[in-house]
């Protein structure tokens, strides 16, 4: 999975169990979690479980269980979507894509490269702590750049 992911330009990374899971979504923060339903020490549903109670971070539940019951279940410890094993990958993908269309764009308050600083939130901009004029246009224009 890994690859595949990598390869249509996502970022991953993998956790061996649910408890590294968790400690890695703690360090991390990503946009989307994809998870096995069963895994040693901390499964799935209470990966999703303990997620929820942290974040609103969609989750995709991956399982060869296919059983009305433990979908219900998933859903509602806190899962976003159920995926049962074996999938396509075009199939995975676009569940994915589904579960990160709504999410709020990520914005960065500030850029900082050398001596060059950029304040989004305030529209300054300053170069070896001496602040440059810009009109809006270019300000706009520097900000699509950056």
């Amino acid at each position: 999975m890994r690859h595949i992911l990598a390869s249509h330009s996502y970022e991953v990374r993998t956790a061996s169990d649910g408890e590294a899971a968790f400690e890695l979504f703690l360090d991390w923060q990503p946009d989307l979690v994809v998870t096995d339903l069963q895994m040693p020490n901390v499964g799935g549903l209470d990966l999703c479980r303990r997620l929820r109670e942290i974040s609103q971070v969609p989750i995709v539940i991956l399982s060869v269980r296919d059983e009305e019951k433990t979908i219900v279940e998933a859903l509602d410890a806190g899962a976003d979507d159920y995926v049962t094993k074996p999938f396509g990958t075009n199939e995975l993908l676009a569940r994915m894509r589904a579960n990160l269309r709504y999410l709020p764009e990520k914005t960065t308050e500030f850029v900082d490269a050398g001596d060059f600083h950029v304040d989004f939130s305030a529209h300054k901009v300053s170069v070896a702590g001496e602040e440059i004029h810009l009109t809006p246009k270019e300000f706009d224009l520097l900000a699509f750049l950056v």
